[in-house]
């Protein structure tokens, strides 16, 4: 569900990204569009959609006003080395994390630009934000560990 829109996008196996509506009880799609690389998660802030993708990367997809879905192109130089294992949002803050095997986690504002980034001496399995202030949960390794958020 793309928060606060009313509508929610699903994605095929056949890699058709579509952005779905509701009205008077029933549902529509409203505009596909195709993807040419398996998502590994998706998660979803205020108007926008973040996709992790196999092997490293995570990419941008904002609901226009004329209800499609846009791809935001943003610098990639910061993209995890490792494959992502996981990703998050905390749409209170407009933040997002993700987690890799290359034992970083890092912090990306909707611009998706690195805010933080924290390394662990093992492959990241799971990540999360715990609360509104921003503290994070890491899975890595058969071990959690929790980052409190500093002001």
């Amino acid at each position: 569900e793309i928060q606060s829109t009313g509508k929610f996008v699903s994605i095929c196996v056949e890699l058709n990204i579509c952005l779905w509506g509701f009205e008077n009880e029933s549902y529509q799609v409203i505009s596909c569009t195709q993807l040419y690389r398996p998502v590994l998660k998706m998660v979803s802030m205020k108007s926008s959609v973040i996709m992790a993708f196999h092997p490293n990367d995570t990419q941008m997809f904002a609901l226009t006003g004329a209800l499609d879905l846009v791809h935001i192109r943003t610098d990639t130089t910061d993209d995890h080395e490792g494959p992502i294992t996981d990703i998050g949002t905390l749409p209170a803050k407009n933040l997002y994390i993700s987690g890799s095997v290359d034992g970083l986690v890092k912090i990306w504002n909707v611009k998706r630009e690195l805010i933080r980034e924290i390394k662990f001496p093992e492959p990241v399995e799971s990540v999360t934000f715990l609360n509104y202030e921003g503290d994070i949960l890491v899975g890595h390794l058969g071990k959690t560990s929790s980052v409190l958020a500093k002001d």
